[in-house]
């Protein structure tokens, strides 16, 4: 079966089912050798053995009526020994059980039956043959044949038979009103099957020879020279000359015949499989045979029952198995759930339901210990962070305490300073110092004392200095382009002090004499790199700027970073400055 592209996503969208996948491989495993040995039954046992096993059974049969036949070798014609050859007859073919009587009127049946027992009075009712007392001895069959039961009279016959020579017995068999004896076959000493049978045929080294039966079941001393079957095949003459092998002389080897013939009881035509050999001290063709179906049916009947063997092993083995599947995916459902149990992490150790397979619930009481321990561990170790937290806020914030305290030194000091260029100075220094300040504000806000969101940083810086001294004067314009960007500590300091410097230079600095002023911040990062940008379109910066303290400071951090600074001074010939910093340092985006 070919599956649609809309129903293999349905089906495996979640995966493939363990269940699902063993009870294939359980199906596959369990029909797959069965059926092969199936077929290996069908095509050995049934097929080239069976027939073989069968033409064995002929031939073993065959084999001992031939050495049989040859103790009892006549010295003259084979009927000379009456005796010996009626023992042969009832060996070979069994005891006279019926004595038939050839289609006939009730007055043609009486005188036959007069001839062998004159002293014997039948009385003919209707289809029915009854002694002097009323029994039952006889019927008429279908085909207007009489066949007579009663033991006395069949042992009459059958003695009178015995004492006949063979010209005696054929004169019978082969009257307008015949005759004949009916052995039963099942209580020969040699047999062949169930219905196979031993049967010998008068010699015909000449085609124009009669033919007799000299061993029969059922037509002993019949004349078989024009018997036919219903395809027009002269069974009789056939099997007589050995289909002309004895005419030829080629005699001394085993002939297999096969041919179809109907019995009365029979509704159709039967193939039968016969071996025939010539007896020469008799002057006979000794035939076994048995028919087709007859020796295949111990092989169908072994098949069928085989066959229920197989698949009753097969139904039983795919029960157990799918009942074992179905445990152990059960099992396994239960360790899932487990599973997520576990991962939500509740703080509650859980046990595992028992499944009864020793191995998962060995799994399940391993897992409960583990959770069991991971926990403890768990509570430990939030414990021992917990800690490293409040030490790491308390060193944090007296940093930022010192920090301030320092600023406040500071601004006091600016306060009682009488040069303008003092003042100038401890306000820059202040400025520095609130800087770093400000970082530890921000990480403390942030509860990541690891990492600094560098976007919020900076607007706070330029928050503080637009608030602050002549800028709130002036009407200034100013423009933010900045990515959510993250850094760690130790890149937050040195880089937070390049942007206040960077900052309070523009607002110092770089505000026009006239007109309106313009800055510019950009912050933009990259799978490796972090790029600060500040523009403004001062008047431009004078001789010697590059060596003030505050761009000596901006080179030395650069270079404490590695960045790549780049400073621009004026900008357009006519005035502004612009600074870029590039960082070769990995930044995460917010």
């Amino acid at each position: 079966m070919v599956l649609s592209p809309i129903m293999r996503k349905s089906l495996f969208k979640n995966g493939i089912n363990l269940f699902g996948v063993l009870s294939v491989a359980l199906v596959a495993a369990t029909i797959v050798p069965l059926f092969a040995t199936l077929l290996f039954w069908r095509f050995e046992y049934s097929g080239s053995s069976t027939e073989a096993l069968g033409l064995q059974q002929i031939r073993t049969a065959l084999d001992g009526s031939t050495e049989l036949l040859s103790l009892y070798a006549p010295s003259g014609h084979p009927s000379a020994d009456s005796v010996s050859l009626a023992r042969l007859k009832r060996i070979l073919n069994g005891p006279v059980t019926h004595i038939k009587i050839g289609t006939s009127s009730v007055a043609e049946a009486i005188l036959a039956l007069s001839a062998v027992l004159p002293d014997v009075k039948p009385v003919f009712s209707g289809d029915s043959i009854l002694d002097e007392e009323g029994t039952d001895s006889g019927r008429k069959l279908p085909d207007g044949s009489w066949i007579i039961s009663n033991v006395a009279w069949v042992d009459a016959i059958a003695g009178a038979w015995d004492a006949l020579d063979e010209e005696g017995r054929r004169e019978l068999a082969n009257q307008s009103v015949h005759i004949r004896v009916v052995r039963d076959g099942s209580k020969a000493a040699i047999r062949v099957g169930s219905s196979g049978y031993i049967w010998a045929i008068t010699a015909a080294k000449d085609s124009s020879e009669r033919s007799w039966e000299l061993f029969h079941p059922q037509i002993e001393a019949v004349e078989v020279s024009e018997l036919v079957n219903a395809k027009g095949e002269r069974i009789g003459a056939e099997i007589a000359g050995m289909r002309g092998r004895l005419h030829s002389g080629e005699w001394n080897k085993v002939m297999r015949y096969d041919y179809f013939w109907k019995n009365p009881e029979d509704d159709r035509d039967r193939k039968k499989i016969v071996l025939m050999r010539y007896i020469e001290s008799w002057d006979v063709v000794l035939c076994s045979g048995l028919y087709e179906d007859e020796y295949y049916l111990p092989a169908r009947a072994a098949e069928s029952m085989f066959i229920v063997l197989v698949m009753l092993i097969a139904g039983i083995t795919l029960v157990l198995s799918f009942l074992v599947a179905y445990k152990i995916n059960a099992a396994l459902e239960t360790l899932a759930r487990f599973s997520r149990l576990t991962s939500d992490a509740d703080g509650t150790v859980h046990s595992l339901k028992r499944t009864g397979i020793r191995e998962i619930d060995s799994l399940g009481a391993s897992m409960s210990e583990m959770e069991d321990n991971i926990l403890q561990r768990e509570r430990a170790l939030q414990k021992e962070l917990d800690e490293k937290n409040v030490l790491v806020e308390e060193v944090h914030h007296r940093v930022k305490n010192n920090l301030a305290v320092l600023a406040g030194i500071i601004n006091m000091q600016k306060l009682q300073s009488v040069g303008e260029e003092a003042r100038m100075m401890l306000d820059i220094l202040y400025s520095r110092v609130n800087s770093m300040a400000f970082v530890y504000q921000q990480l403390m806000g942030s509860s990541e004392y690891s990492c600094l969101p560098f976007d919020d940083f900076i607007r706070g810086v330029i928050s503080y200095h637009q608030s602050s001294g002549v800028s709130v004067l002036r009407d200034i314009e100013r423009i933010e382009r900045l990515d959510p960007v993250v850094v760690d500590l130790e890149t937050a300091v040195p880089l937070g002090l390049i942007v206040n410097e960077a900052i309070s230079n523009m607002y110092r600095h770089g505000l026009p004499s006239d007109g309106k002023a313009v800055i510019v911040i950009d912050l933009h990062s990259s799978d490796d790199h972090i790029t600060l940008a500040f523009s403004d379109n001062g008047d431009g910066s004078p001789d010697g700027y590059e060596d003030g303290t505050g761009f000596l400071l901006i080179r030395a951090l650069s270079s404490q970073l590695n960045a790549e600074l780049t400073i621009e001074s004026p900008i357009d010939g006519t005035g502004g400055m612009s600074v870029r910093v590039s960082l070769p340092v990995p930044a995460h985006r917010g």
